[in-house]
């Protein structure tokens, strides 16, 4: 077992989500060697293994030994189930399936065209999708924000007969991370127009942070221009269009003011003022950060203003799903 597979395991109280997780993380394992790893009593292991082959989860095969000797029994992880994971972001709605083992099976995507449309209609189309290419989930993440994530939560699990738990994406990257990891406790800040910071020990909270001041774009007859941040020439300077400094026009050429610079400054600091009271209180072996406008160059200089330490976050739209995935794999399969 990979190590930090290995520390994931301390995580997992369950007698019976340690021997099934053991068994995930292997191939035609003995019982001997299921006890060995989950560190539980041959008796206990028995139990967990009758119990989850009465579940579906588990095989039981006897194979024959290369040498000739006696026969003996091997257990696997079903290869038939699944558990997905679904995000809704930048108007992209985002699906994943992995194996009980972990490992991505398959991922979708869906452009949301309207703004005015809840996602949340969208996402059985997207579950379907993905269920013509994988098996079906036992376990299902909505990191979906929207008024009827709820009640489609409780929709989805009464029609594929699975658990279902509505979450956010920045918890998603915290259970991302622990696949990654597998330490615990960590904690995400997720940085944008809203703060949101999620706390992973032996559950996942998440606690709103406030908002950051965000400039928009002005001309210098005073002007406000919400779409002038989309223009080439700022996705050039900043990366991506969601960082709103402020700027001048110069014919069809945007110039940044004098003001950009010291905002700059200004944000990286508060980052950093935020990053340390979140390591003071949360007392994380992790601290990640996760921006969209978060790159290299401008976490560098939060790094630089800050006490504590911090690592930065990359995560594209179909990390959310895969994060959401792992938490619906998590909660609702190994801490069950």
């Amino acid at each position: 077992m990979k190590n930090v597979r290995r520390s994931f395991l301390g995580q997992i109280e369950a007698k019976v989500g340690r021997v099934l997780f053991v068994v995930s993380q292997g191939k035609d394992m003995t019982k001997l060697e299921i006890k060995k790893e989950s560190g539980l009593s041959m008796s206990t292991v028995l139990s967990a293994v009758n119990d989850l082959r009465e579940e579906g989860l588990l095989t039981l095969e006897t194979k024959k030994c290369a040498s000739g000797g006696k026969p003996h029994s091997v257990i696997n992880i079903v290869r038939d189930k699944a558990v997905y994971g679904v995000s809704y972001k930048s108007r992209t709605l985002s699906a994943a399936a992995l194996s009980l083992s972990g490992e991505k099976l398959v991922s979708r995507e869906r452009y949301v065209s309207d703004p005015a449309i809840s996602p949340a209609r969208y996402v059985e189309e997207i579950l379907m999708d993905l269920c013509h290419s994988a098996p079906a989930p036992i376990s299902i993440a909505l990191a979906v924000n929207s008024a009827e994530t709820q009640a489609l939560s409780e929709s989805l699990a009464k029609k594929y007969r699975a658990r279902c738990f509505p979450t956010g994406n920045v918890a998603a990257l915290a259970y991302r991370c622990l696949w990654e990891t597998g330490e615990t406790p960590l904690a995400v800040l997720g940085i944008g127009n809203r703060i949101k910071c999620a706390y992973l020990s032996e559950g996942c909270r998440v606690a709103e942070a406030g908002g950051l001041r965000c400039p928009v774009a002005t001309t210098r007859s005073g002007n406000t221009y919400e779409r002038i941040l989309a223009l080439s020439t700022v996705e050039e300077r900043l990366r991506l269009a969601r960082y709103r400094g402020v700027y001048a026009v110069e014919g069809d050429r945007l110039r940044e003011s004098l003001e950009l610079g010291e905002y700059a400054r200004t944000l990286a600091r508060t980052i950093a003022s935020l990053a340390e009271e979140a390591h003071a209180f949360l007392a994380p072996r992790r601290l990640f950060l996760y921006g969209d406008y978060l790159t290299e160059g401008f976490f560098e200089r939060v790094r630089s203003e800050s006490r504590a330490p911090i690592e930065r976050l990359r995560a594209e739209k179909e990390d959310f799903a895969v994060g959401a995935a792992f938490l619906a794999l998590t909660e609702g399969v190994f801490k069950r």
